[in-house]
């Protein structure tokens, strides 16, 4: 059990960290004051 437990937490923290910087990227080229096409 503490095997799965912490491989679920191991996959719940790369995915928070994959849909951050993504989320991040995005924001941060939308809030880009030159448009960029």
């Amino acid at each position: 059990m503490g095997f799965l437990s912490s491989l679920l937490g191991f996959v719940g923290f790369g995915v928070g960290i994959s849909v951050g910087l993504v989320i991040g990227y995005y924001l941060f080229i939308y809030f880009q004051p030159n448009d960029v096409k």
